[in-house]
């Protein structure tokens, strides 16, 4: 068994990596993982609100503020429970 680097070269197919220097976290079957960030509830910019969403989507579609308010109602009634779960205005949509 010969040894390059931080990888241990077990036969000609398999290599085997031996650390995790970009990871600072082990999994319990002692694989790398990806540190994870907690979610944050709030942050991050500020939604700028129903009505400014329509106005945009009607100028960049070139459609009516009506067709417009059609599309965003659809769109938030098909968010995810995540997404409603940080924005909860989203679960006011009828």
């Amino acid at each position: 068994m010969a040894t390059k680097g931080s990888t241990k070269i077990i036969s000609t197919n398999r290599a085997v990596k031996t650390s995790c220097k970009n990871t600072k976290v082990r999994t319990a079957s002692g694989s790398c993982a990806p540190e994870r960030k907690p979610m944050m509830k709030s942050g991050g910019t500020a939604h700028p609100g129903f009505k400014a969403v329509q106005s945009k989507i009607a100028a960049k579609q070139g459609i009516s503020k009506e067709a417009a308010g059609a599309i965003l109602a659809s769109s938030t009634r098909k968010a995810s429970a995540k997404a409603k779960a940080a924005n909860p205005r989203l679960k006011k949509v009828k």
